[in-house]
Parts: C-alpha cells; sequence; structure tokens
C-alpha cells in the first residue's frame, strides 16, 4: 500500500502574482457579487449567474476560474464551474502582505458542481464545502489546515479527493479510484467520518492516526506503521 502522502505543493500559488491584482478589504455584509467572466477575483459572498465554462480560458498560467479572498464564499446557486486542464477551479487566498507571494485563505464553496477537464476543485486553508457535485481530473478539495466536507459527492480525481490536516465529512460520498480518497498531513493531524463513505481508491484512507469512523465505511485503510506499509484495521478489505 502507498506511505501516507505529503501535503501538496501547487503551482497555483503563482496565480495572483502573476494577475497582479491587490484585492481590496470589503465588508462582509455587502450583497453577493455576480461571477460573470473566467479568472474574476472576489473579496467577500460571490454566486454564480450561470454556468461558468472556463475550459478554454487563455488566461495568465495557473489563473482560477474564480479566485476568492480570504473569508470569502461563493454560492454556486445550483450551476457549475468548469475549468481548463492545468488550471483550478476555485483558489482561496489573496496576496500576502509582501505585495508578492501567495497565502492561502478561508472560504466556504456551496450549491453547485465542479467538473471535468478541471485539474483541482478548491485549495485553500480552512475551507468548507457543502451540497457539492464535484468530478474534476488531479485534486478534489485541498486544505492546508481544516477541512469540512457536507453532503457532497467528491470523485474522479486520479490523485486525491480530499486533503487537510483536520478533516471532518458528513453525509457525504468519496469515490475512485485514484491514489487516495482522504489524506492527511504528517502526525498532527485527525480523520472524522459521519454517514460518509469511501470506496474505490488505491487506499480509500491515507492517514497518519487512526481514522474516526461513525456510521461511516471504507475499503481500504494505510498509515498504520512509520513506512506507511500497515493498515487501520477499520475498512472492509483491511
Amino acid at each position: 500500500m502507498p506511505a501516507p502522502l505529503r501535503p501538496i505543493r501547487f503551482l497555483v500559488a503563482l496565480a495572483l502574482t502573476l494577475a497582479g491584482t491587490p484585492l481590496a478589504h470589503a465588508a462582509q455584509s455587502a450583497p453577493p457579487v455576480d461571477i460573470t467572466t473566467c479568472g474574476q477575483v472576489v473579496t467577500g459572498a460571490a454566486r454564480l449567474v450561470s454556468d461558468l465554462d472556463c475550459s478554454t480560458y487563455e488566461g495568465l498560467p495557473y489563473l482560477p476560474a474564480v479566485t476568492l479572498a480570504n473569508h470569502g464564499s461563493l454560492d454556486l446557486n445550483g450551476h457549475t464551474i468548469v475549468a481548463g486542464n492545468g488550471r483550478g477551479a476555485v483558489l482561496c487566498g489573496l496576496t500576502c502582505k509582501d505585495g508578492v507571494n501567495f497565502c492561502a485563505g478561508d472560504c466556504t464553496v456551496s450549491n453547485g458542481a465542479i467538473a471535468v477537464p478541471t485539474t483541482s476543485a478548491v485549495l485553500g486553508r480552512n475551507v468548507t464545502v457543502r451540497n457539492m457535485t464535484i468530478r474534476v481530473n488531479t485534486y478534489g478539495v485541498t486544505a492546508k489546515r481544516r477541512l469540512t466536507i457536507m453532503d457532497s459527492t467528491i470523485g474522479g480525481s486520479d490523485y486525491i479527493e480530499a486533503e487537510g490536516r483536520w478533516i471532518k465529512i458528513y453525509r457525504s460520498t468519496l469515490t475512485g479510484p485514484g491514489l487516495a480518497g482522504i489524506s492527511t498531513a504528517p502526525r498532527n493531524s485527525s480523520v472524522k467520518l459521519f454517514d460518509t463513505t469511501v470506496t474505490g481508491h488505491q487506499c480509500d484512507l491515507s492517514t497518519w492516526r487512526l481514522p474516526r469512523l461513525h456510521d461511516s465505511t471504507c475499503t481500504t485503510s494505510c498509515g498504520d506503521a512509520r513506512d506507511g506499509s500497515g493498515t487501520w484495521g477499520i475498512c472492509t478489505d483491511d
């Protein structure tokens, strides 16, 4: 079985740097901003007004379909985002205080779908995904710290469906056949699943600590050994 997977380092960190777009601060109580074009950068709340197809978008390299500033939210409003191959759908964060580098931020993405050929669905620091259907090519949802997924279906990624340090997933399904369904950062991390199914991957749960399953199922796990060769004995094929 594969060893627990280390945190991913995305090239999308270049996105805002290449765009050269400073983000102004805005009150969270402001009306949602309508997302109408590919590569749009939004502070605060945003919503889709129609499907957003960025599969042929020719903007700056690695620029995602939508960028949300820190503590931003995106309501897909029943619509679908499609980003091009090699691009992400939603990037959460803003330029750092140095004005050059990218700093991952917190965000919520809800009520819609993200579809292929998108490379990665959502990337941020503390990420919440709610009522989403996600099917992308390589990475599903990635959080540098906390990841919360609720009432969602994620599948098709050839690498990882969900990655974070502290992960909680409720009433959701994560399906293969990629390398891992859920992957955590080393040591100081946790996975808690509630009414959730993870199946079909080479290793459904690739974690550094024992996952906690509540009315949940998985097929395979790995991580109960220094080299990741052991299993946790909690999935049906362990």
